[in-house]
Parts: C-alpha cells; sequence; structure tokens
C-alpha cells in the first residue's frame, strides 16, 4: 500500500472516531436533557397547581374569618354564618379543568362540589386504591394550618378512576372544610403535551447536528484527499521520477 494511501485511510479513521464521539455524546446529552426537561416540567407544574390550590382555600379561609367576625359582631348567629358562607362558596368557580374547589363538613358530608350530584351526600366511608377512606384523610389533613392528600379512587359518581392531590382546611368558626382538588389526570395529559413538544425539538436538534457532522465528516474527508493528493502524492511521484532518472 502507498503511504498516501495509508495517510488518507488513518485520516480517515480520525475522523470517523471523531465524529463518532461527537454524535454519541450529543445523543446522550440530548437525552439526559430530555429527561430533565420532562422531570422539571412535571414538578414545576405540580408545585405550581398545589401553591395554587393552597392559596385559594386560605384566601377563602380568610374571607370566611372576616364574615364571621362582621357577622357576630353585628348580632348574627353562627348559624346565620355558615349558611352566607354556604352561599358564598356555592358561587366560587375557579373555571380551571386542572383545580377544582370543594366543601365538606366533619362528618363527611360534601357542601359544595363541583360535580352538583354529590352535593349533600355523605362520602365518609368510600374508599380509595389502598382501602381507606379518602374523605376521613381530607377531614385530618384539615387541622391546623390545613394539609394536602394525595390518593386514587374510583368514582362512581362520574365512573372514572381518579388520581388527586387536595388540600384542605378546616374553618375555625364553623363546620365547614374547605379543599381545592388537582386532577393529576388532567395534569399528566397535560404535562404529556408539552413534553412532545419538548421531545420533538430536541429530535430535530440532533437530527441537524447529525445532518452537520456528516456533511462536514465529507467535507473534511474530500479535502484532506485534495491535500493528499497536491500536497504529499505529487511530490512524492515526482521524487520518485526523479529518482528513477538519477539512477538511471
Amino acid at each position: 500500500m502507498k503511504i498516501t494511501q495509508k495517510i488518507t485511510l488513518s485520516v480517515v479513521f480520525i475522523l470517523v472516531f471523531i465524529c463518532s464521539v461527537l454524535i454519541y455524546s450529543s445523543n446522550k446529552s440530548m437525552g439526559e436533557i430530555e429527561e430533565i426537561s420532562d422531570e422539571s416540567i412535571t414538578n414545576l407544574a405540580i408545585d405550581d397547581a398545589k401553591e395554587t390550590a393552597q392559596s385559594v382555600v386560605n384566601g377563602i379561609y380568610d374571607i370566611a374569618a372576616q364574615v364571621h367576625e362582621d357577622f357576630i359582631s353585628t348580632g348574627y348567629t353562627a348559624e346565620d354564618t355558615f349558611k352566607s358562607m354556604v352561599m358564598y362558596v356555592k358561587g366560587i368557580n375557579l373555571k380551571n379543568k386542572f383545580i377544582r374547589f370543594y366543601a365538606i363538613d366533619s362528618k363527611g358530608n360534601y357542601i359544595v362540589h363541583y360535580h352538583p350530584d354529590k352535593v349533600g351526600k355523605n362520602y365518609l366511608f368510600d374508599k380509595d386504591d389502598k382501602g381507606e377512606s379518602y374523605m376521613q384523610k381530607f377531614i385530618d389533613n384539615s387541622a391546623g394550618d390545613g394539609g394536602f392528600t394525595q390518593t386514587s379512587f374510583y368514582d362512581k359518581a362520574i365512573n372514572v378512576q381518579r388520581n388527586i392531590i387536595s388540600f384542605t382546611k378546616k374553618d375555625k368558626n364553623i363546620d365547614l372544610i374547605y379543599g381545592c382538588t388537582i386532577d393529576m389526570n388532567a395534569t399528566y395529559a397535560e404535562i404529556d403535551k408539552i413534553s412532545k413538544i419538548i421531545d420533538d425539538r430536541i429530535y430535530n436538534a440532533n437530527i441537524k447536528f447529525l445532518g452537520i457532522a456528516i456533511f462536514m465528516f465529507i467535507l473534511s474527508v474530500v479535502i484532506i484527499l485534495v491535500l493528499v493528493k497536491f500536497q504529499i502524492s505529487r511530490p512524492l511521484n515526482n521524487l520518485t521520477a526523479k529518482s528513477n532518472e538519477l539512477s538511471s
């Protein structure tokens, strides 16, 4: 094999190795970015929904406390306050398919609910997927500053398997517990849509990088072949010819 061919093959092998390493590194990095972005989007969406749910409940809780104070100071009874708060919370519509408001009492009755068929019914003995009363969890976690409950259960009222996170907080003056439910099924569905858009863009960027890498590889090989031919092969041929002339 001629020396020029050896040089050419060596350079081509080096370029193939470099391109392979770059492509592998790019694919690995893009995969990590995709994984991190999916996880970040999920965490951000859930954290934002939880903050919104908590803010709504705390806002209603504060309003209820002020209404109770105003009613009592003007001679109304706690029952009057209860009726007024029920009338008020019945009109609450967050207009959000992910976060919904409801109110229950300490016995597990729905006083207000975004599904009207549930209002006035007791769900204390309905079980979640773990065989526990999810309503009792709402009640227990509503004490003090309130708390979150994450649970899954089959909702017989609407014939749907539900996966939710709910924030509840008990009114300190009347028998009302305010709650906001985050529909995790709808949340995950929306996250999947956003993740798919990001994944598609990452994939397109990866394909673009791969195309550029291949193009640069071919261009480099062509340039090297030209350089070998004119800078190495031709001088060597001339040198060989001169050597032959001298030897003859």
